[in-house]
């Protein structure tokens, strides 16, 4: 399931994403893209929402750069999913290590954030967006 919408580059991720999947051999019926998220707690959500509506998902298989496997695998339990964690690709070769610093320290700041806006959603009045 690739996720996520129009990034800064105007490229829909989640397509780009899917296209990797079909050239790589996925037939297109195995690929479900969603398109809207705008974040990763939207991603998340969104997710949730099309994984409920597939029914029968024993397990959902996190696949990110290795800094961001963490804050996915937390938002996914927290909706319920059984996560397995495989290792993911190393980004050192194509990032410089400042940078990863940078993502590695932006993560520790985004999950507690995440996870508190998931958790209060329920409470919030329907309609607020909440990202």
């Amino acid at each position: 399931m690739p996720t996520g919408g129009a990034g800064k580059s105007g490229f829909v991720e989640a397509e780009v994403m899917r296209r990797i999947l079909l050239e790589s051999g996925v037939p297109a019926e195995h690929i479900v893209v969603e398109i809207r998220g705008r974040n990763t707690l939207e991603s998340a959500r969104l997710c949730d929402t099309l994984l409920r509506a597939a029914g029968n998902v024993e397990c959902v298989i996190p696949c990110t750069s290795p800094y961001h496997l963490a804050r996915c695998a937390v938002l996914l339990r927290l909706q319920g999913w059984h996560v397995r964690l495989v290792p993911m690709p190393s980004d050192l070769r194509n990032v410089a290590w400042w940078k990863l610093l940078f993502y590695y320290l932006k993560e520790c700041a985004a999950l507690p954030c995440d996870v508190v806006l998931l958790l209060l959603r329920p409470l919030m009045p329907r309609g607020l967006p909440i990202s």
